[in-house]
């Protein structure tokens, strides 16, 4: 029993002594972080994956069906863009392609013409 006591005892001894810790940043390494910072900065885009919908020269039929699929897939980006002398209606933004092909198997009923396709995206995209 004395025992307990004398441990019960050093252990709140030690348990209420407050322990600082002073870290000190060897000034190398600030300017380290701020040159990565600033290099992926400059990276606007990577190299990733989409689903293309459709390819045409109708400008008013890709924003139809850009709504169209918010409406039935509202959680999923949506892009388009042109290259003349067609517009190009995309979806999703993916690392590898095996994500864009999770996504092409989710939509094939929808859109059976649909086709992965390598395409440069925004790191926020993703």
């Amino acid at each position: 029993m004395k025992w307990i006591a004398c441990l019960s005892a050093i252990f709140l001894f030690f348990g209420t002594a407050d322990a600082q810790i002073s870290v000190t940043e060897d000034p190398g390494i600030q300017s380290l972080v701020t040159k990565h910072a600033e290099a992926n900065k400059a990276k606007q885009f990577i190299n990733g994956w989409r689903v293309q919908l459709v390819a045409t020269s109708d400008r008013n039929k890709v924003m139809e069906m850009k709504t169209q699929f918010l409406k039935r897939y509202p959680r999923i980006s949506i892009d388009w863009n042109y290259s003349a002398p067609y517009y190009r209606l995309k979806a999703g933004a993916f690392l590898t392609k095996l994500e864009a092909a999770n996504l092409k198997y989710r939509i094939r009923f929808d859109y059976p013409d649909a086709y992965i396709t390598k395409d440069n995206v925004r790191p926020s995209d993703l």
